[in-house]
Formats: C-alpha cells, sequence, structure tokens
C-alpha cells in the first residue's frame, strides 16, 4: 500500500470500530478522511475529528494521523484505500489544539459477513489479529494490494460451509515484528480451506527471527512467491496443507517466480486429505516457473512431504519433482488393475468375434 507521506486529501477509509469483534463490511464504521498523513509511526494511528485538519501537523508528533471528513455519504469503492489500525481519537482543547490522552482502541477479531472490494488495504494490529468469515454462500474479497504490518499472529479462518476467494491483483505482503519468535500466518485452517487465493505477489518478510506461514487452501495462483530469509539465524518456513486432490490441468498450489533460501525444505502436508475420493491418475500439487531460485532441478530436497495417511490406507503413490512441478502419482490397487484387465479382455474378444462375422 503506497501513500506519499504528505498531508493531502485522500479517498481513504479508517475503520473507527471499537475493541472487540467488530462487522468489517458495517458501513457505518468507517470514516473517510478529510486529511490523511502517513508520514509517521503507526503503532498508534491518532485519529482527529471533523474540522481539526489545519492541527494535524502541529499536533500529530511522529504518529501517522488523518482527520474525520464532515461528508460521509460516500461508501468504500474499488477506487478507496482502507486503513485498520490501532488507533486513539483526539479531543479538541479549550485553545484549538487536539490531544490524545485517551487509550489505544483496537478491533482484534474482524469478521466479513459479505463480500468487500476496495483498492489497498493497510492492517496494523498488535500482536494478534482474527480474521473470520461468515455465514454466507459466497465471500469476494477483491483488492489491488494489501499489507498486514507488524503482527506477530495473523489467522485467517473461514468459520462456515460456504465459498471464500481473496483475490488481490498486486501484492499481498505480510510483515511480522523483527526480532519475535514464533510469529504465524495462517490463511485457512484444517476444519476451514480458504476456497481459492491469488494475488501477482506474495511476499513475507525477508529479515525476520522466526516465521511460518500456514497455507490451507484449495487452490493458491500466485504471479511470484518470496519466502526468502536473510536474517542471519532467521527462519521463514512454508506449510502447503492440501484439502483435497483432483486431477487439475494446474497445481493446487501455483507460486509463480518462488524466491527461497537454498536447502529450505517446504512442507507440503496432505494429513486432511479424504483417502476414499482418490483414483489413480497424476495430481499436480506445488509449481513454479522457470525463474525461480533456491530450487533443487530434480530429487526431493525441496520438500518435507507429510503423506501418512496414503501408506495408512494401503494406497501406492510416487512423488515426483521435474524442477517445477511437484508431482503426486496414485497407482492402481490390484484389484482395480485385474477389473481394467478383465474389462480390456472382454472388448478384444468381443472385437474378435465380430472379425469373425
Amino acid at each position: 500500500m503506497y501513500f506519499s507521506a504528505v498531508l493531502a486529501s485522500a479517498d481513504t477509509f479508517f475503520f473507527l470500530a471499537p475493541s472487540g469483534e467488530q462487522n468489517v463490511n458495517d458501513a457505518g464504521l468507517w470514516k473517510r478522511f478529510s486529511s490523511y498523513y502517513n508520514g509517521g509511526d503507526d503503532w498508534e494511528f491518532y485519529v482527529f475529528p471533523e474540522g481539526s485538519d489545519n492541527r494535524i501537523e502541529l499536533d500529530k508528533g511522529n504518529h501517522r494521523a488523518g482527520a474525520i471528513d464532515a461528508d460521509q455519504s460516500q461508501g468504500i469503492t474499488a477506487d478507496s484505500d482502507v486503513i485498520i489500525n490501532r488507533y486513539k481519537l483526539g479531543e479538541v482543547q479549550s485553545d484549538g489544539s487536539v490531544a490524545f490522552g485517551g487509550s489505544t482502541i483496537e478491533p482484534k477479531s474482524l469478521v466479513f459477513t459479505d463480500s468487500f472490494t476496495a483498492r489497498n488495504m493497510y492492517v496494523r494490529i498488535n500482536d494478534r489479529v482474527n480474521v473470520n468469515f461468515a455465514d454466507a454462500e459466497e465471500i469476494n474479497i477483491n483488492l489491488a494490494s494489501i499489507n498486514l504490518s507488524q503482527i506477530a499472529h495473523t489467522y485467517l479462518a473461514k468459520t462456515t460451509a460456504g465459498r471464500v476467494n481473496i483475490n488481490v491483483s498486486g501484492s499481498f505482503t505480510f510483515t511480522c515484528p523483527r526480532n519475535q519468535s514464533g510469529c504465524n500466518l495462517d490463511v485457512g485452517a484444517y476444519d476451514g480451506f480458504i476456497d481459492s487465493v491469488s494475488a501477482d505477489s506474495f511476499n513475507m518478510r525477508e529479515n525476520v527471527l522466526d516465521l511460518t506461514v500456514n497455507m490451507y487452501v484449495y487452490k493458491a495462483d500466485f504471479a511470484s512467491t518470496r519466502i526468502t530469509n536473510t536474517l542471519e539465524g532467521g527462519k521463514t518456513s512454508l506449510v502447503l496443507n492440501v484439502g483435497k486432490l483432483d486431477p487439475l490441468e494446474s497445481a493446487i498450489y501455483s507460486l509463480g517466480t518462488a524466491r527461497k533460501n537454498a536447502g529450505d525444505a517446504i512442507t507440503v502436508d496432505f494429513g486432511m486429505v479424504d483417502p476414499g475420493s482418490l483414483s489413480a491418475g497424476e495430481y499436480k500439487i506445488v509449481s513454479i516457473d522457470e525463474w525461480s531460485e533456491g530450487f533443487a532441478k530434480s530429487g526431493l530436497s525441496d520438500f518435507d512431504l507429510r503423506a501418512d495417511i496414503f501408506d495408512a490406507n494401503g494406497i501406492e503413490h510416487s512423488f515426483a519433482w521435474d524442477g517445477q512441478n511437484l508431482t503426486l502419482t496414485v497407482v492402481p490397487e490390484p484389484a482395480a488393475f485385474a477389473a481394467a484387465f478383465g474389462a480390456l479382455a472382454l472388448v478384444l474378444a468381443a472385437r474378435r468375434r465380430m472379425k469373425q462375422f
């Protein structure tokens, strides 16, 4: 999300919600700014009252800040930038200045009850944020970019049986605190896979001490993926969970131009696959393009494959990596082979009888 670090009017909306669980689709919780300053620290965003635009530069200190517009008739559109940030509300003093002595307000639990469209979304919540998708037949999140900033623990969970699709035409960026261990970004959950996630770029902070990205997605499509870690002793782990297997032409996880540290392994977990739904054939699991970095040309050293569920159910299988595609091959059971050959024998016999006549 890119704003110039100057005071200016913009089509920018701020989520002025109380602490606790809040509905992101509640239009009454969004306030349009008449002026917005993006040049300061977002640890606490300073929200100025209506008509106090002229006090922003004087009273904001080293904080990002914006003034509430007196006209709130315009709603959020595909051209709007939206901000969800821990904040303080300013109060006008007797001398005309604006003071921020109140408590910090922080909506840590966000719920989408319907589809949501905006341009750029910026989220800055301390330590942890839960993003849930409530009961709806289908929820589509359509954004030009999303930046989840300085959040140690982020969970995007689908809690119902409806479809959830996250569509980002630009960058999907996650920047957790640099020196904190145990940071995580969970997209989906073991009991609630996100149906699809797409982005032009999927970028994790590079200089981080400890980050695990857990993907529970039926279909992910990124033009580029960055999971490199440049911090000495730092670790970034990517876990790709497979919820169902379909013989698709494209991979479940299409990572595009993917960059990772050479020697790091991507975990692929099949523990949530229904063995009874499998049929013999090839399944494309992960794909990257020819410009990717940190991957071997062959072998399986780039992956930690957790496929015990196949062995436990007697499913004969194999994996292959050709430098760009990770493929699972499921071999038919002996009974299936016998049935197939039996059917073929019947067809050949029928053809021979027809030739005799």
